[in-house]
């Protein structure tokens, strides 16, 4: 099945800001297994998403994973759920498997499987827990309590963010993440 790979301008941007030298700020023996995490649950998805016998059009990566587009029918709920927790799964289980070897990369897969089960709008969790209530409520009931969640679990992080920002002087990555999945999340 073919289908075709596209680079989101987020990937550009990131990729001219390491070329400008932005790499004084981020260690390759951190950028690498990050990349590697993200390429291997973006990997998991794919490959869920063809045993389920989903038509992909396209997949395209950016800063924050990646998206992919289908094309025909629209899957089942219960598909929609092992799509979505097969990235997560994926980083748990080549975590666990390579932690004594690979320790960097079980750390950030580990981070990045805990992350997407988050309930946020584009994260894995809010589609698996979007899919999981649309088996039993209908799908506009759902939509506005998913966002109000969505929502909610962005301004927790964000707040955490604030507080380590005060209290330890770190984490200001997160500041600024939290920030933009807030403010995307309200406009």
């Amino acid at each position: 099945m073919k289908f075709k790979i596209k680079i989101g301008a987020g990937i550009v941007v990131f990729a001219f800001f390491l070329l400008i030298g932005g790499s004084r700020y981020i260690q390759a023996d951190t950028l690498i297994p990050w990349f590697m995490a993200v390429f291997t649950h973006e990997l998991g998805h794919l490959a869920v998403a063809f045993i389920c016998g989903a038509k992909i059009k396209s997949m395209t990566f950016d800063v924050f994973g990646a998206r992919i587009a289908l094309s025909g029918e629209l899957l089942s709920y219960n598909k929609e759920i092992a799509i979505a927790a097969a990235g997560p799964g994926v980083n748990f289980i080549l975590g666990g498997i390579l932690f004594e070897v690979f320790p960097n990369f079980s750390q950030f897969s580990f981070l990045l499987g805990f992350l997407n089960l988050m309930p946020i709008i584009t994260f894995d969790g809010y589609r698996i827990l979007y899919s999981f209530a649309s088996l039993h409520i209908s799908p506009e009931r759902i939509d506005r309590c998913m966002r109000f969640i969505s929502v909610c679990a962005v301004i927790t992080i964000w707040f955490f963010s604030v507080y380590m920002l005060l209290r330890y002087k770190a984490s200001f990555s997160l500041f600024l993440l939290s920030f933009a999945m807030l403010v995307r999340l309200c406009a």
